[in-house]
């Protein structure tokens, strides 16, 4: 049976870790990117402007194309088939994956 992992980080999301990722506060995401502080900001609400978008992906190292398809829901994730030892059980409100080690 195939198995579809659900996705849990927004675009917002995938932003802020790179930035982390690459100690880079706002400011200097801003200047790094050639965006506005305000553009940097309205981002970080989930008010997706495509060229902002697109400057901040690539001074992050992220795909541009990849992070747009992400933030217009266009983004799905490629299924799985079947994993051995891999299960998942729904109890809501959480989700519990079960990893069985071959051995």
């Amino acid at each position: 049976m195939p198995v579809i992992l659900p996705l849990e980080d927004n675009f917002v999301d995938v932003i802020a870790k790179a930035q982390r990722g690459l100690s880079l506060d706002d400011a200097t995401l801003a200047v790094r990117s050639g965006c506005s502080g305000r553009e940097i900001a309205s981002l970080k609400q989930e008010i997706l402007e495509e060229i902002a978008l697109r400057k901040v992906s690539a001074s992050l190292g992220l795909g541009p194309n990849a992070l747009l398809a992400l933030a217009q829901s266009r983004y799905v994730p490629s299924i799985v088939n079947d994993l051995d030892g891999l299960a998942e059980i729904q109890l809501d409100p959480f989700s519990c994956k079960i990893i069985k080690s071959p051995e």
